[in-house]
């Protein structure tokens, strides 16, 4: 069960990770004082929507990623084709989120998880690295060359 809650847990602070960065992103990017854009993208597009932006069966990140414009998309893209160490973090961080909906919307208790507490806390890690960067893949449009060393 440790695994379990591990997944879980994990999960959860991904979660939060990633859209507080899309939160702060839009943040960064509205005319100031006007607030409503960002009471909207964390109304109806981050607050319980969070399951919907990734294809977490496909494992795949392209459907959040071209939720930012397909030029972000291409970017983005380009950017992890460069990079072997982002495209492992990014397909952690979606085996994570695909083993969390398999526990949370299973049945947790009878749930078998192929992976050891310290499998799923490597995971974890590596999966982090991709919420931890992905602020700084939003305000470079995608692409690590064009933000600042």
């Amino acid at each position: 069960m440790h695994a379990k809650t591990l997944v879980i847990a994990g999960a959860s602070r991904l979660e939060k990770q990633v859209t507080g960065a899309v939160a702060d992103h839009v943040r960064a990017n509205v005319v100031a004082g006007n607030t409503t854009v960002i009471e909207f993208v964390e109304k109806k597009a981050l607050f319980r929507n969070y399951h919907s932006l990734f294809d977490w069966d496909a494992r795949n990140a392209n459907k959040f990623f071209a939720l930012f414009g397909q030029d972000f998309r291409k970017n983005v893209n380009e950017t992890i084709g460069q990079d072997v160490n982002l495209a492992d973090c990014i397909r952690s961080f979606l085996e994570l989120g695909a083993l969390r909906n398999v526990l949370v919307h299973g049945d947790l208790l009878a749930a078998s998880l192929d992976k050891t507490a310290d499998e799923v806390l490597s995971l974890y890690e590596r999966a982090d690295q991709f919420a931890a960067l992905l602020p700084t893949l939003l305000s470079a449009g995608g692409s690590l060359s064009a933000s600042p060393d």
